[in-house]
């Protein structure tokens, strides 16, 4: 006679999503993911997760399908994706646990909204260049430091440059008063079309000055250049411009 014992395998408890919260919308594109670990009622000792995102709540296609993600504490679970979602979309997610046998039933599905978001930050805005005679040319870097500007968003953008007149003297544009774009990280945006030689600054609404600026906090900004001639016949006393950058995507 012989009996026969079968062990049957409780499955993993569902895991608790914690964050991004619920009907939340962010600006990151590689977002951190929190949830609370699976407490498994056999005490399976390697209890692993897997994370699914997806722009559609059926999961057909996920964007992002890990597998094997170790607890990081005891209580949760923290994973930042390392893939870019595409924005302006709605993203679902949900958390399997693993107990090397079976998977739980996914969690409860969040969701989340990722917006575009368009955002230039002029880390150095201003440009001193300081006294100088009638007839004299000064330039960035060699007498000042230049504008510096870079993408804060998360989107390539586009930036156009526009200022008011310097001199009194003549009128803009002018060879007096002239910009250029330079890189300072390389690849940040398209110098084959931007501006990358002297050009006239002017006060009117004006072409693209700097293509497609990057995001990526490698290879996100841009240095202008200023190169300014003082008239002969420039009345003397303190001269000022405004430069505004202007961005589109």
């Amino acid at each position: 006679t012989s009996n026969n014992v079968t062990i049957l395998n409780t499955l993993p408890p569902a895991p608790v999503l914690v964050s991004p919260a619920n009907l939340t919308t962010t600006t990151s594109r590689t977002l951190t993911f929190v949830w609370n670990n699976s407490v498994d009622t056999d005490n399976d000792p390697n209890i692993s997760y897997r994370l699914e995102i997806d722009n559609n709540i059926l999961f057909n296609n996920p964007e992002v399908n890990v597998t094997g993600i170790i607890n990081t504490t005891n209580d949760n679970t923290t994973y930042a994706i390392t893939t870019e979602l595409a924005v302006d979309a709605t993203y679902f997610w949900r958390v399997f646990a693993y107990d090397q046998a079976d998977y739980s039933i996914s969690t409860n599905v969040g969701n989340f909204t990722l917006q575009s978001l368009l955002s230039v930050n002029i880390t150095n805005d201003l440009v001193a260049f300081g006294t100088f005679a009638p007839g004299t040319t000064a330039s960035t870097p060699a007498d000042a430091n230049p504008f510096r500007g870079e993408n804060v968003g998360n989107i390539v953008a586009n930036i156009s440059i526009t200022g008011t007149p310097l001199f009194t003297a003549v009128s803009m544009p002018s060879s007096f008063y002239r910009f250029k774009i330079r890189a300072n990280e390389s690849g940040s945006f398209n110098t084959s079309v931007s501006y990358v030689n002297w050009t006239y600054m002017n006060s009117s609404p004006s072409p693209v000055h700097v293509v497609r600026l990057d995001w990526h906090s490698i290879s996100n900004d841009f240095i202008t250049d200023l190169n300014i001639s003082v008239p002969g016949n420039e009345s003397a006393g303190v001269k000022s411009s405004n430069v505004t950058f202007t961005i589109e995507g």
